[in-house]
C-alpha cells in the first residue's frame, strides 16, 4: 500500500519502500474503537498494544503534529496536550519520546514475560535505562 500523505519530520514515509509507518502499525490489526476509549477509560488495552509497536514513535510524532483525537503512540489527548504546552526551550519531542519510552517499559515489565534486555530492545533503550525507570517508579 502506498500513501499520499506528506512526510512529518522525515519519519512518516520510508523512502526505501514508499510505504508509511502506518503500514506496520499494530493498531491496524485490531478494532479501531479500541483507540477511542470512553470517558473514564484509560485505554489500557490500546496502550499495551502501543507498547510493543515498532511505529509508536512515528505515531506519536504524527499525533503531536496533527492534533488528532484518541490514543496515538501510547498517549492520550490530554498527555499530548501537556507535551505541546511544555515550557519554551524544552525539547518537546524528546520529552514526548521519553514519556512514551517509560510507559512502554512499564507496560512490557507488567507483562512479566520479558527480561530487562528484551524490554530494552523493544523500548529502544539500554538495559540500564530499563532498570532506572523501573526503580524510579517503585
Amino acid at each position: 500500500m502506498t500513501s499520499t500523505e506528506s512526510p512529518v519530520a522525515g519519519l512518516t514515509t520510508r523512502p526505501a519502500t514508499g510505504t508509511t509507518w502506518r503500514d506496520n502499525a499494530l493498531c491496524s490489526q485490531v478494532d479501531p474503537e479500541l483507540w477511542f476509549p470512553e470517558k473514564g477509560d484509560n485505554g489500557r488495552e490500546a496502550r499495551k498494544i502501543c507498547g510493543t509497536c515498532e511505529a509508536r514513535r512515528q505515531c506519536l510524532e504524527y499525533a503531536l503534529t496533527h492534533s488528532v483525537a484518541g490514543i496515538w503512540g501510547g498517549t492520550s489527548d490530554r498527555e499530548r496536550q501537556r507535551m505541546r504546552n511544555a515550557k519554551p526551550g524544552q525539547p518537546t519531542l524528546y520529552n514526548a519520546h521519553r514519556e512514551v519510552r517509560n510507559a512502554t517499559i512499564h507496560q512490557l515489565a507488567a507483562l512479566g514475560t520479558l527480561s530487562p534486555a528484551e524490554i530494552a530492545e523493544q523500548a529502544g533503550c539500554t538495559e540500564r535505562t530499563v532498570h532506572r525507570v523501573r526503580k524510579e517508579a517503585a
